[in-house]
């Protein structure tokens, strides 16, 4: 797993549905993966995940977000390794973890 301190542009915000973010991935130049409705025709592609937590939880979230931070799915895990491997899962790019850097 790579994972670096990074603030970017892409970065996404502290916060993605009221989970704080951990752990973060973007790619805009390809998606990690494209979601399909139920009939397999594409519908959405994600180009970010995030790895969140809510406050006063044990467990965590993986986000699967759109080009634009808007989250698109989510999985509950009970650890940040398995929420990694789920990302890894599904990608069919590979994944640079950053640590997200709290705005002040």
């Amino acid at each position: 797993m790579n994972i670096i301190q990074n603030r970017d542009t892409n970065e996404p915000p502290d916060e993605l549905d009221g989970a704080a973010v951990i752990l973060w991935a973007f790619n805009p130049q390809k998606p990690f993966f494209i979601m399909t409705t139920s009939d397999g025709t594409p519908y959405k592609s994600i180009h970010g995940f995030a790895i969140c937590q809510y406050k006063g939880k044990k467990g965590y979230y993986k986000f699967s977000c759109d080009i634009g931070w808007n989250v698109e799915n989510d999985k509950d895990c009970d650890s940040i390794d398995e929420a990694i491997n789920s990302a890894n899962d599904i990608s069919l790019e590979s994944i640079n973890w950053n640590q997200k850097v709290i705005s002040n």
